[in-house]
């Protein structure tokens, strides 16, 4: 019979896993942009992946929960790590709708700068989300909020660019596009970021 803290770092070790398919998941969605090779069909069965292990997560969550009626913080800790997992498959999702925008969009020679620059800070931040939530460390936490403002203003400065006529209408709404996902990867990064207060406090929202 398996005891719950083993448990809880099966859970553990199955989110490692796939946060290492995140970042190569999203790795590869930036580059096509980057180098004008969309690969549309590897990123799209790295998403299903993510998925796949997200519903293996939530399965052995409820199992957990429902065998081991865990104390608050092993719920707390267990509850994380499903909704994390979620996390995980939505930046997969981000990943998919980025080549296929590249895919619907044709060939792009646009600004690479401001994607690049994004992509930077966003990889940081999930890096350091999910580091804060392995190590239950607030300052690390509290590091990735901060961050998300940067992604932010590139965002903001694109956008007002665009609107100003700078660019292609085809590369600003392009452009705009790829950027409004990796902002909502930085939210989802503050997200996971949160967990780790959540897990200390049990109080949801601290870093909005």
């Amino acid at each position: 019979m398996m005891f719950i803290e083993e448990g809880i770092e099966d859970l553990m070790e199955r989110l490692r896993k796939s946060f290492s398919t995140v970042i190569l998941t999203i790795d590869l969605a930036v580059k096509s942009y980057l180098e004008n090779n969309p690969r549309v069909d590897d990123v799209m069965e790295m998403s299903r992946e993510l998925e796949r292990v997200h519903n293996e997560i939530a399965d052995r969550t409820f199992e957990l929960i429902v065998r081991y009626q865990p104390v608050a913080s092993d719920l707390r800790r267990i509850r994380s790590c499903m909704e994390i997992s979620y996390g995980f498959m939505r930046f997969g999702r981000y990943a998919k709708d980025i080549v296929e925008v590249l895919r619907d969009f044709g060939e792009l020679n646009c600004s690479r700068e401001p994607v690049e620059k994004a992509w930077k800070i966003t990889r940081e931040m999930m890096e350091k989300a999910f580091r804060s939530f392995e190590e239950v460390n607030e300052d690390i936490a509290k590091e990735v909020a901060k961050m998300d403002n940067d992604v932010d203003e590139i965002y903001s400065s694109y956008l007002r660019k665009a609107i100003s006529g700078e660019e292609s209408t085809k590369c600003a709404l392009a452009v705009t596009l790829i950027l409004r996902y990796l902002e909502r990867m930085a939210d989802h990064a503050v997200q996971i970021a949160d967990k780790t207060i959540y897990m200390k406090t049990g109080e949801y929202g601290t870093l909005k």
